[in-house]
């Protein structure tokens, strides 16, 4: 991915592996929030978000895209402070790649998400016959918005109700044109 400076400033400390609680499974590799000295003002006011994943040591592996998805995810987190967690899922119910609290079973998530963005692209067609650009649920408590990346990827975000909804829609649609890239 592009050679910016974000990429050289990123240490491999920032990665750890380790197993998913109470999984004796394989080790899950994960990004560890990077401080926000790490990040110019002008990346993160930046309309065009970059791959900020570090770069492949020399002979090492290339990042990944579970990497290059979460990043996608962390930057969205940190434009839209309100937000409580996201997610990317396939429109079958499976997580691709997540940042939700520890309470939240992601597999749970993306199967409720995937029959949420069927049910809204049903109503959308019977009312309107176009595929609908996001399906928001609002509640006293948040929002949970849901817009297409492609084909068959669904990104999810879950925010405060203090939100800003419609910056919220705008970082929305920027994840997703950049996941429906990584894909």
């Amino acid at each position: 991915m592009g050679g910016g400076s974000t990429n050289e400033k990123l240490p491999r400390a920032l990665w750890s592996e380790e197993r998913q609680p109470g999984s004796a499974g394989p080790k899950v590799r994960q990004r560890i929030k990077a401080p926000a000295e790490l990040w110019t003002e002008q990346e993160q006011r930046s309309d065009t978000w970059r791959l900020s994943v570090p770069p492949a040591a020399e002979g090492g592996e290339p990042p990944s895209v579970l990497e290059h998805l979460e990043d996608v995810l962390h930057r969205l987190q940190r434009r839209v402070r309100a937000t409580r967690g996201a997610a990317v899922l396939s429109t079958d119910g499976f997580p691709l790649a997540s940042l939700l609290p520890n309470a939240m079973d992601d597999t749970l998530i993306a199967s409720l998400g995937a029959i949420l963005q069927e049910l809204g692209s049903q109503v959308a067609q019977e009312l309107h016959r176009v595929p609908p650009r996001a399906v928001i649920v609002a509640s006293d408590r948040g929002y949970v918005v849901l817009r297409a990346a492609g084909q068959d990827v669904v990104v999810l975000v879950m925010a405060d109700a203090t939100a800003p909804l419609g910056l919220l829609l705008l970082e929305l649609n920027r994840v997703a044109r950049e996941v429906e890239r990584i894909l």
